[in-house]
């Protein structure tokens, strides 16, 4: 029988099936239960803050239907600090009063546990709100402490250019599509990883190869895991990561 290939398991938002998306509590649980990788999303307010947010506007995440019309670009701190993110569709009033958390806190957090890195999605809103160059110039000004843990991935490919460009941070590229367009672009653009809907993979074809790490987003299951990594892809992102992590890989990012 043939030994199950490896795999590396990041947390999609953080812990996110057991406490509400890109929160501080979220990042922390995923890290203590043994993730080396981690992934959170992040917009740029009126304040020229970043703030781990997924969605342009507050709605989902604090179950406040007025903040539909009131995207995050057009919010300053002190509106920002108001609202609990605390996700009431799915865990009621279990976690309310959790406050969004700014990028600078996540990077405070990160340094605590050495062998761990994050992966930030800059979203598409706060790149078309700003303007592709500003919101790059004062990520990358923010990530210089952090460099050596942080992985930059985006679909806009402009803006990995940018920090390929003017940093050493790792970049990761969110694909759209795979085929042979993306490929090409791939070989040009020589991303640190490259990522992936698991629904856009075909499962009877390895994975293409170029200077990159493959990631795949949406696994459920070891199971299902396992027979991408035999196809090439080695990293997973998951929703639910005790539904994925090894029970011995629990606390390597203590060194324990």
């Amino acid at each position: 029988m043939n030994k199950p290939k490896d795999f590396e398991v990041v947390a999609h938002r953080g812990d996110r099936a057991r406490y509400p998306e890109n929160t501080l509590i979220a990042m922390q649980s995923a890290l203590q239960k043994g993730c080396t990788f981690i992934e959170c999303d992040i917009q740029l307010n009126a304040d020229n803050c970043f703030y781990l947010l997924h969605d342009e506007n507050f709605k989902r995440t604090s179950g406040i239907k007025q903040l539909i019309s009131k995207p995050i670009s057009k919010m300053t701190n002190a509106q920002v600090s108001a609202i609990s993110v605390h996700e009431p569709d799915r865990f009621a009033d279990s976690f309310k009063s959790t406050h969004v958390p700014r990028l600078e806190a996540l990077l405070n957090l990160i340094q605590q546990f050495p062998l761990a890195k994050v992966m930030i999605e800059i979203k598409q809103h706060s790149l078309d709100q700003w303007g592709v160059k500003k919101v790059m110039t004062l990520l990358l000004q923010q990530l210089i402490p952090t460099t050596k843990q942080c992985i930059v991935i985006s679909f806009n490919e402009e803006a990995l250019l940018i920090a390929k460009k003017s940093s050493n941070l790792k970049i990761g590229w969110v694909l759209k599509a795979l085929n042979q367009k993306s490929r090409q672009k791939a070989l040009q653009l020589k991303p640190d990883y490259l990522i992936i809907s698991k629904t856009k993979v075909p499962l009877n074809k390895t994975a293409f190869t170029g200077t990159w790490d493959w990631m795949l987003y949406d696994i459920e299951s070891v199971y299902e895991a396992q027979k991408f990594a035999e196809l090439g892809y080695f990293l997973m992102e998951t929703d639910d990561i005790c539904a994925l992590i090894k029970p011995d890989k629990q606390g390597d990012v203590y060194g324990i």
